[in-house]
């Protein structure tokens, strides 16, 4: 049994590909963790290194958020700055403080060319919230020379997405930590690739991948699991992965102690899943903030 800490999860991830790339019989391998949304970062290098693996229970949810759809249709307005029916699905999300009742005005409005300057004429807005519009234009201006890594990095900051979220998370009790983790992700995915056509195939390609990971699995693959699905299964090796507190024990466990206890239990679960080798990973710290193990 070996308990290991890094510094940050890229760290924890670089760490278990080179350990799996070095493995002969992946079949006698597993990636353990508490939620699926830890498992797309794993799946995406995975499927970039060519390595074969199982999804025990695949869930593609991720590649379905909401939070993607904006994102993606956000970068198909670069393309065509004129495109009202886009525009008028991401200007909620710009943290300007626009009612729908101003969006369906200017949807109904017969307006053309460039959609920021369009809609600051078609609907009666206050000078803070031109001046957002004309800096967001601007912003849009820069955005076709850019890498998706960096356009992601654009939208959640200059275009106001990541504080529209905040808003949103406090007005309908969503959890906002859940939401910038999916904002990571994507901006991790995106971090090796060229343009923003590439950045959405490749988007299509994992949601595929983890399907296929599930129904038609390859031979001698590496199997990936949560630690509940784990149940009844053995392994030569397994890592266990993001094993800090709010993960596992998670903030809900650690209120009630009867959860506290399922809590314990699941992770002995994942615990007695290997036969020979135990990797228990952690990391100190995630975008600059101080984790707990």
């Amino acid at each position: 049994i070996q308990l290991k800490q890094v510094s940050t999860p890229k760290e924890q991830l670089d760490y278990v590909i080179y350990e799996l790339l070095n493995e002969k019989n992946l079949s006698e391998v597993a990636v353990l963790f508490r939620n699926n949304a830890s498992s797309t970062l794993y799946v995406s290098e995975l499927h970039r290194r060519g390595i074969p693996f199982y999804m025990k229970d695949a869930d593609d949810k991720f590649f379905n958020h909401w939070i993607i759809e904006d994102i993606l249709n956000f970068m198909r307005l670069s393309f065509n700055m004129e495109r009202k029916d886009i525009f008028v699905k991401i200007i909620l999300k710009m943290n300007l403080y626009v009612s729908r009742k101003m969006v369906t005005q200017f949807e109904n409005a017969n307006t053309s060319g460039n959609v920021f300057d369009a809609f600051i004429k078609t609907v009666s807005l206050k000078e803070r919230q031109v001046k957002k519009l004309k800096d967001y234009k601007k912003g849009y201006e820069a955005i076709p020379d850019m890498r998706p890594m960096r356009v992601i990095q654009l939208i959640r900051a200059d275009l106001g997405y990541e504080a529209a979220l905040k808003s949103r998370a406090e007005k309908f009790g969503y959890r906002f930590d859940h939401m910038n983790d999916i904002l990571d992700t994507l901006e991790n995915i995106a971090m090796p690739l060229r343009t923003m056509v590439e950045f959405a195939e490749r988007l299509k390609e994992l949601a595929e991948a983890v399907q296929n990971a599930k129904f038609n699995p390859p031979e001698n693959a590496v199997t990936l699991s949560t630690l509940h699905s784990s149940k009844g299964l053995e392994f030569e090796r397994v890592f266990m992965i993001d094993l800090q507190k709010g993960v596992i024990p998670s903030e809900d466990d650690e209120q009630d102690v009867r959860t506290l206890e399922e809590a314990r239990r699941l992770f002995y679960v994942g615990m007695t899943r290997a036969k020979k080798r135990l990797e228990l990973l952690s990391f100190r710290e995630d975008e600059g903030k101080k984790k707990e193990a």
